[in-house]
């Protein structure tokens, strides 16, 4: 099963596409738990190919985020977001930032 096959079961509500997502969330969660101890950051943005999900995706990160923050009850969890610009985001930051890399022509 492909992500997008496995977003539109969840999208429709099938347990099978549900469950993928919530595994997958936590792996997600997994991974920004460290980020988030290391950083600290104010905001979580994901991005990605399956971003259009929405809460669908989201949801199960944000579930599983305080199990790998430490000292997550003491203190607020940076809110997890959706990119304003999608799946585009990546490319669009990467573009923005060759832009400052490249000299001026």
């Amino acid at each position: 099963m492909t992500g997008h096959e496995a977003g539109e079961s969840a999208l429709a509500g099938e347990a099978d596409g549900l469950a993928i997502l919530a595994e997958h969330g936590g792996a997600v969660a997994l991974g920004l738990g460290g980020l988030v101890n290391i950083l600290d950051p104010e905001l979580v943005v994901i991005g990605g190919g399956l971003v259009h999900l929405g809460e669908a995706l989201l949801a199960p990160i944000r579930a599983a985020l305080p199990e790998y923050v430490e000292a997550a009850a003491l203190r607020p969890l940076a809110p997890v977001v959706a990119a304003a610009l999608g799946e585009q985001a990546g490319a669009v930051g990467a573009a923005a930032l060759a832009r400052t890399l490249l000299p001026p022509q």
